[in-house]
């Protein structure tokens, strides 16, 4: 059944596919018949001039299509933004319809396929929404590190130009909640990255260093790394310092969604 029900899929997939591609062009040919016809054929005025307007309204639908199509196919997945603006792109939509019809456009046997498609859908993203498609509320896991337990930090990240600049507020621990920090960085590509310090140096006037993220899926929804900070201690008369790294992951606060996944 299994099988059956895969090859059914196929076929109407295909078919859409077909339809998708040549359908257009399909048009326009007979619409370029109905315009010579009407110009060339013996007749009475009337018929012939509406059969010009006929085949020139079938040209100018058949180079229209492609793209009426286009945006019913991506607002059908949630994807508003010819609608709403940039500011309300909707990332995980974008990369979703890219994804969806670059598997089916691209053959199996095509190399490296899946790889091919996520950084296609990824790239998508990045070129339509910029760094503009990172702005909002992200969830910062702060992973465990010696004696300081696991952390949880909520980021408001705004874009200024190609500037990222985030405000982070500790969640958890709670006896940690009145700690601040201001975030300035950049994107590059599949590459997060900027710095950290503290805007509450009554409370930890040392806490200040790097982050460093690279993307993990296409929709640009999470990103995992590291940040690094400096270990200063004191040993006797001598003081020492260190940097050390500490696993790090954001992951985008969905409008309404309070709690963290664990996806």
């Amino acid at each position: 059944m299994r099988d059956v029900q895969s090859d059914t899929g196929a076929d109407g997939s295909r078919a859409y596919l077909w339809l998708f591609r040549w359908g257009p062009w399909l048009v326009i040919v007979v619409g370029c018949v109905l315009a010579i016809y009407g110009l060339a054929a013996a007749g009475e005025i009337e018929l012939r001039i509406a059969t010009v307007t006929l085949g020139t309204f079938m040209i100018l639908a058949g180079v229209a299509l492609p793209r009426i199509m286009g945006e019913i196919a991506l607002d059908a997945r949630g994807f508003k933004a010819n609608v709403q603006g940039i500011d309300q792109l909707d990332p995980s939509a974008l990369a979703a319809a890219v994804t969806e019809a670059a598997e089916k456009a691209i053959p199996d046997s095509y190399p490296q396929k899946d790889e091919w498609v996520r950084e296609l859908a990824a790239k998508t993203v990045q070129t339509w929404g910029g760094p503009e498609a990172l702005a909002g509320r992200w969830w910062a896991q702060l992973a465990a590190n010696g004696d300081e337990p696991e952390k949880l930090d909520l980021v408001e990240l705004q874009v200024r130009g190609e500037d990222l600049v985030a405000d982070i507020r500790r969640r958890a621990p709670q006896v940690q909640s009145e700690r601040r920090w201001k975030f300035i960085g950049k994107v590059r590509g599949s590459f997060l990255f900027g710095m950290f310090f503290t805007t509450t140096p009554d409370i930890n006037a040392l806490s200040y260093g790097t982050i460093q993220l690279r993307r993990e899926d296409a929709a640009a929804t999470v990103w995992s790394g590291f940040y690094v900070r400096l270990e200063i201690k004191a040993g006797g008369e001598a003081w020492s310092s260190a940097l050390e790294p500490v696993g790090l992951r954001w992951q985008r606060l969905e409008p309404g969604r309070e709690h963290l996944s664990q996806n």
